[in-house]
């Protein structure tokens, strides 16, 4: 229980900073890239596994590393499909 809090507190603050980050002046739609750091940071330590620094119960690494790449894919996502259609353009 306590590695799955961890993991959670650590995909928060990686979305969290990411929308922080590249915030505009449009208001963002949803909270796009804090689920992406949250369900990130989850299938990182799932399939990346124990390596890395140890927190606890919580590999760091594998958990950032996940977080991270999913917080790119968001970015990713949301320019392709959520931006271009925004009608305050």
């Amino acid at each position: 229980m306590e590695r799955l809090i961890w993991i959670i507190f650590t995909g928060a603050v990686i979305g969290l900073a990411a929308e922080l980050l590249v915030r505009s002046s449009r208001r963002l739609r949803g909270k796009l890239l804090l689920w992406c750091g949250l369900i990130g940071a989850v299938i990182g330590d799932v399939f990346l596994g124990e390596w890395g620094i140890q927190y606890g119960a919580l590999y760091l690494l594998p958990a950032i590393v996940g977080a991270f790449t999913f917080v790119v894919i968001g970015l990713i996502l949301r320019s392709i499909f959520i931006e271009p259609n925004d009608p305050r353009n």
